[in-house]
């Protein structure tokens, strides 16, 4: 990442955006704007989070604005063998029953597509003087419920689904996108999951 960077600055580039994960923070029973605690709780977020801290080094001798975008969660059908998506999509081709651990915690879910356009016009805009920005849709819905709505939103069959209502270490990550709006202005209608 670091490398990139340079070569892009070295290019020219007048700003440069970093898409970062909120796994970063320390979990929070509010929504968490961007001044929350840092404490990345695997080596994905510390990944994340040293990533940041190397760019912010490098802009300092660069005239690039830098600008980490830290992402809630995405769900999708798609995706890497280890998300959540991902074994939704196995379970519905297989026709095999899909367990889920930790139903009952709470996330600030939105899809790829609604990701790709905020990032796109988040790179675009005058960002206030901010470095970082959340992007999420301040909204907690159960993981449950996420795949409720993802599910039927695609029409899927039924699928025998067992959901554990423990919670995890981390029972809730929902954005603080007060800054996210400031940045883009007025927004068309409210950012959903899906």
């Amino acid at each position: 990442t670091i490398e990139f960077a340079k070569q892009c600055m070295d290019g020219g580039a007048r700003r440069f955006v970093y898409v970062s994960s909120a796994h970063v923070y320390q979990p929070s029973e509010s929504p968490i704007n961007e001044e929350g605690a840092l404490k990345p709780r695997s080596e994905y977020a510390r990944q994340k989070l040293d990533a940041e801290e190397g760019l912010r080094e490098l802009t300092r001798n660069y005239e690039t604005d830098l600008v980490s975008l830290r992402l809630f969660s995405v769900l999708s059908l798609d995706g890497k063998p280890d998300t959540l998506g991902a074994r939704i999509s196995r379970a519905l081709e297989t026709n095999t029953p899909l367990v889920v651990p930790f139903a009952a915690d709470c996330r600030d879910f939105l899809s790829p597509r609604i990701y790709a356009d905020l990032i796109s016009q988040i790179a675009t805009k005058d960002l206030l003087g901010k470095s970082v920005v959340n992007v999420g849709s301040g909204k907690s819905i159960s993981v449950e419920y996420a795949i409720r709505r993802l599910l039927k939103s695609i029409d899927a069959p039924d699928l025998v689904i067992e959901f554990d209502s423990k919670s995890s270490d981390t029972p809730q990550l929902v954005a603080d996108n007060q800054l996210l709006r400031q940045i883009l202005g007025k927004m068309e209608g409210e950012l959903v999951f899906p």
